[in-house]
């Protein structure tokens, strides 16, 4: 609270050592020295809002949680970190997702998508929710491109993902575009 007050009062009287302080002499000082020559009034605001960024994340970082990813117009990985190590930020961000994750498969849990028409071996390790509430099979560590809408069908069907995934595999499968189809480079597999 106390280096709170004093950085406060210093940003008020002389912005770039405020920046300094908080940052160290590199380009977060160096955008507000320039800032401070230009005009006194848009040192002060940067100022105020890299310290106000700074120790809000120091407070998240405090509760456990992830203090978020970078800001704009703040360049200093301390103050993107709220202070705190590469390694403590990287490990608050996998607890979130951890969390993230289970909260995901309890509500789906909740809602019966296991049940019914969906394939034998989906389980809820397989199956992520997005933000709009679709739900989609992913593979296993796959990246965002690798998920792909589930759909439902008869027993014995072959489900989509497991469709698309064996065309790759077998290289059949490209992607096709009007102009490749007007340049005439797309050619049916």
């Amino acid at each position: 609270m106390l280096s709170r007050v004093c950085i406060l009062l210093i940003n008020i009287f002389f912005p770039p050592l405020g920046v300094l302080l908080l940052t160290g002499p590199y380009t977060d000082t160096l955008i507000n020295c320039l800032l401070f020559l230009a005009g006194v009034l848009p040192s002060h605001v940067h100022a105020f809002y890299v310290s106000c960024t700074y120790y809000h994340r120091k407070s998240k970082v405090r509760k456990g949680k992830w203090p978020g990813g970078m800001k704009s117009f703040v360049y200093d990985k301390k103050v993107w970190n709220g202070g705190a190590s590469d390694q403590v930020v990287q490990e608050l961000w996998v607890r979130q997702e951890e969390k993230r994750r289970l909260k995901a498969e309890k509500k789906a849990e909740k809602k019966g998508w296991w049940k019914g028409s969906w394939r034998e071996n989906a389980s809820p390790e397989s199956v992520v929710v997005s933000q709009k509430g679709k739900r989609y099979a992913s593979s296993v560590g796959g990246s965002q491109r690798d998920k792909s809408y589930v759909t439902s069908g008869a027993r014995g069907q072959e489900g989509v993902v497991d469709h698309k995934r064996r065309q790759i595999n077998q290289g059949g499968w490209q992607r096709r575009t009007v102009i490749d189809e007007v340049g005439g480079r797309y050619s049916a597999p």
